[in-house]
């Protein structure tokens, strides 16, 4: 089990063991999660678990085994209809506990009898179950099931921010679109040449965007799934007797996964920040661990107001940090003597004065736009410097 741990990328492990071909449990986690096994045995184990995050610690518990338990009709389908002897299990341990059953997403049963040729049944035997006291720390847990697939059981996934608010995502104009005829074409449909004044240049900027954005909705997103599948067959292809259909069919093929790779890396590469690591080795898996981290790094999990209060919640993180601003920058008009005038010296001429305080030329404008770095982080309207590199001008 060791070696099946690391390969799935884990480092710390508690295992018992099997009987014959039957029983046997492992709990895996890795050093950056602070965990104490309090118990392990068969089909049960107590674990207390350290979060970095809110500063608590709380328990872990899982049971397992024919426990076949179920709270109601809906959580069955096929065979016998549910009974109260069925659900007293599950319902007493609930009311005794005071236990809360956590909401879940994806499929509705988690266990099935796999008789496919008749008497198929299918259940939610699989559920995750807190106190109150957790559910008031973690409000967007929640658990994710997944599909039954090996085992007659289905994997369930308990997710602290499953149903956190995702809140407002900014527009991002991304490199590789750049590289898209359509994308260009509706850009120059949407931009318009009436005047150059900079009430004409954000109204053509904004203009850009809407009509990128429905660009976007038309147009298919990459995703590494679809390239494996090319990939798969351009594999099949060079097994097959040559032939001049499938070279023509192989050309195109090899031809389409290489700009697939091109675009979505450049992606990743400018969702991660990463801009000193070159395109064209295929570091899609680098990139998006890159995003991760930094989302992770930037995520604010809670903050502390003047009057030393901690925030968790997304609503009073934003009202402490607007409120701190406000104060900072509102001023108390105070009133300053004349006097004080005597205490600084002239340092900047008038001339001097007049050369900061001139507009900038067209020359000047245009020399500092086209130096921007076409990755870095963009303006506020979600352009970075490659739009107008590429596309804007």
């Amino acid at each position: 089990m060791e070696d099946l741990a690391r390969k799935l990328g884990f480092n710390r492990i508690n295992c018992v063991g099997e009987r014959g071909l039957a029983g046997g449990s492992c709990l895996m986690w890795n050093n950056n999660i602070n965990i104490v096994v309090n118990y392990f045995a068969e089909g049960f184990f107590e674990a207390t678990v350290w979060d970095i995050h809110t500063q608590l610690n709380w328990k872990l518990y899982a049971v397992y085994g024919d426990l076949n338990c179920i709270s109601n009709q809906e959580e069955k389908s096929g065979g016998r209809r549910v009974t109260a002897n069925d659900t007293k299990w599950l319902s007493n341990f609930m009311e005794a506990t005071g236990g809360v059953d956590l909401q879940f997403i994806g499929n509705k049963y988690t266990w099935q009898n796999n008789r496919f040729s008749g008497g198929l049944i299918r259940e939610r035997l699989d559920r995750a179950i807190c106190s109150p006291d957790w559910l008031m720390e973690y409000a967007s847990n929640g658990i994710r099931n997944m599909p039954i697939s090996i085992s007659d059981h289905a994997p369930i996934i308990l997710d602290t921010h499953l149903f956190a608010s995702r809140g407002f995502i900014p527009f991002r104009f991304f490199e590789a679109w750049s590289w898209e005829d359509s994308c260009k074409k509706e850009v120059a449909m949407a931009w318009s040449s009436n005047g150059n004044d900079t009430v004409s240049f954000i109204r053509n900027i904004d203009k850009s965007k809407m009509a990128i954005q429905a660009w976007k909705k038309k147009h298919k997103s990459l995703n590494e799934g679809e390239i494996k599948e090319m990939e798969f067959r351009l594999q099949w292809i060079q097994n097959q007797p040559i032939s001049d259909l499938l070279k023509e069919e192989e050309a195109r093929i090899q031809t389409l996964i290489s700009d697939c790779w091109s675009k979505l890396e450049s992606m990743w590469r400018q969702k991660s920040r990463e801009t000193w690591l070159s395109l064209g080795d295929k570091n899609t898996r680098f990139f998006h661990a890159a995003t991760i981290i930094r989302k992770r790094r930037n995520s604010i999990w809670s903050i502390k107001d003047k009057d030393g209060r901690v925030w968790k919640d997304r609503k009073h993180i934003a009202e402490v940090i607007n409120m701190h601003f406000q104060e900072l920058f509102t001023s108390s008009n105070p009133m300053i003597n004349g006097e004080f005038d005597d205490l600084f010296t002239t340092r900047i001429d008038s001339l001097s004065n007049e050369c900061f305080a001139a507009s900038p030329s067209e020359a000047e404008i245009r020399e500092a736009v086209f130096s921007l770095h076409p990755l870095k982080a963009p303006g506020p309207d979600g352009f970075s410097g490659v739009f107008i590199a590429d596309i804007g001008s």
